[in-house]
């Protein structure tokens, strides 16, 4: 399940990132796959404090999850982290029913 991280994006625009994601994210098909977390932090470049929001892509599948950071990046033009992992532990709650 990719999981895509908003991090330190201001409240303004945050909404906007969000839906522009999800809009990316269904255009690939994984929309029944991903999920989109929002992290309000307050990010800033150790070099002259400004603002530096980022994205994270984390999941299990590192082909998918490579293919989706690819696309916000290039949509965004902002760094993009790709984190693979392991494995995780469902919930269920997202499971189909």
């Amino acid at each position: 399940m990719p999981n895509i991280v908003l991090v330190g994006f201001d409240k303004n625009r945050v909404k906007w990132v969000q839906e522009r994601t999800d809009f990316i994210i269904r255009n690939m098909g994984l929309s029944d796959d991903a999920i989109t977390t929002i992290l309000p932090a307050e990010t800033k470049l150790c070099r002259n404090k400004s603002p530096a929001p980022f994205l994270i892509v984390r999941g299990t599948n590192g082909r998918k999850i490579r293919k989706i950071a690819k696309a916000l990046h290039f949509d965004f033009n902002a760094d993009v982290e790709v984190e693979k992992i392991n494995g995780f532990f469902s919930s269920g709650f997202h499971d189909k029913t």
